[in-house]
């Protein structure tokens, strides 16, 4: 699993593990294995013996997207990996802090090509659809943005606030 757990992608692998352990009668552990967009957990498969006792859930950006973003990588994920099923589709969503005065989305726009500083935006990673979807709009409104990349997409859980007593 190459995204901390509770991201999307390893909450799909926990439901799937234990029906292929019924299916399959023997064990099935979700191992997280995040970094390098995929490349990390990529890289375990390719390399682990062609015994089908190892299996990558990954994204597409890991067959797709970064044979063209890494100069090099420790495997060819066209020859070392095969595909075996296409599991969940998603769509993205764009949200901002309830303190930018944006309402629509052409306001956003607006209120991006003015900031100064250029707002920040967080992705998944660096060479995530998140942050290549980013780039793209980037690109084609005009605006200027700074990329947080994260290890995953799964937010961190607020810690409790600590009432003082007096």
């Amino acid at each position: 699993m190459p995204i901390p757990p509770g991201g999307g992608p390893d909450i799909v692998a926990r439901l799937i593990a234990p029906k292929l352990t019924d299916a399959l009668g023997q064990p099935v552990v979700v191992e997280n294995r995040v970094g390098g967009n995929g490349n990390l957990a990529g890289e375990l498969v390719a390399k682990s013996p062609s015994d089908g006792y190892t299996l990558l859930l990954g994204m597409d950006s890991l067959m797709v997207i970064n044979p063209h973003l890494y100069g090099t990588m420790p495997f060819d994920p066209q020859k070392d990996l095969v595909p075996v099923a296409s599991l969940v589709s998603n769509g993205f969503f764009m949200a901002v802090n309830p303190s930018v005065p944006a309402r629509t989305f052409p306001e956003f726009i607006e209120y991006a090509r003015r900031a100064n500083p250029p707002l920040q935006y967080a992705s998944g990673g660096n060479g995530s659809q998140h942050h290549l979807t980013m780039e793209r709009l980037k690109a084609r409104t005009g605006i200027d943005m700074v990329h947080i990349p994260y290890k995953g997409a799964r937010r961190r859980p607020r810690r409790p606030s600590r009432a003082r007593s007096r």
